[in-house]
């Protein structure tokens, strides 16, 4: 052959190269983004389904209230002692003697040392009225907490308290104890956790359908009263005190799943 023609033969086979290279490169590169699609769309259509399913949940929101009826076994009653003397440390030291009494009266009327707590003693001076400015003399003032737990006995402490020395009665409050509180709490809250099913139990049947599950719960405020006389000095000459009725309410809320 001649030399022209191999050329010629170089060059041909050299373009069925080329091409034959481009066309596989084309067809790798629509696999690949055939692949890709196909592999979006499974991925989108999986995902989409869960969040379907997840969303799915039929679902009902109620609020439950559970109230307890009680009456206060415990009297809350606070006094104050109240010196005046042209001399702080005599003010002190009968502020301090009254107090004392006070507290050796209750204990004979039966109450513990850990049902009394004093607030400390604080001291006031006197000013004269005209200018404002001179000292003529100071009042010393302590105040005494005490739990009352026998509420015959309220009348009798308050009127204890006066005749031994206290001359003002800040307050008087009846609540409910701790121990007796916490039993309490227990029946208001499974109280108000029926409460909210048989809501979603009616709703659920007025609508067609009927509860299933509990998905979620939460317990809401709960409410422990007091009552509190403010004219506390009239106790004193009563030989009993009704405190009244009280009431503990928890609240929750609910999420219940239906069909």
């Amino acid at each position: 052959m001649s030399k022209p023609t191999l050329t010629w033969i170089g060059i041909i086979l050299a373009g069925v190269i080329v091409i034959a290279a481009f066309a596989a490169y084309t067809t790798t590169q629509l696999y690949t983004t055939q692949t890709e699609s196909l592999l979006g769309y499974l991925e989108s259509r999986i995902i989409t389904r869960a969040v379907a399913s997840e969303g799915s949940e039929r679902v009902i929101y109620v609020n439950g209230m559970g109230v307890v009826y009680t009456t206060p076994d415990e009297a809350v009653v606070q006094v104050t002692v109240e010196a005046s003397n042209t001399s702080a440390t005599l003010a002190q030291e009968e502020a301090t003697r009254k107090m004392a009494s006070i507290i050796k009266a209750m204990k004979e009327l039966g109450i513990k040392d850990e049902h009394m707590k004093t607030s400390g003693l604080f001291l006031t001076p006197i000013r004269e009225e005209k200018t404002g400015l001179k000292i003529i003399g100071y009042i010393a003032r302590n105040t005494l907490t005490i739990t009352v737990q026998d509420l015959s006995k309220v009348g009798e402490v308050v009127e204890k308290a006066i005749t031994s020395g206290a001359n003002i009665i800040n307050s008087l409050t009846f609540q409910v104890s701790n121990e007796k509180a916490k039993a309490l709490k227990s029946e208001a809250l499974t109280l108000a956790v029926q409460d909210a099913k048989t809501q979603a139990e009616v709703a659920a049947a007025a609508a067609g359908t009927k509860v299933i599950g509990l998905k979620s719960l939460t317990i809401g405020g709960i409410y422990l009263p007091t009552r509190t006389a403010l004219a506390a000095e009239a106790v004193a000459k009563d030989t009993y005190i009704m405190p009244g009725e009280s009431q503990i309410t928890v609240s929750v809320s609910a999420t219940f799943l239906i069909e």
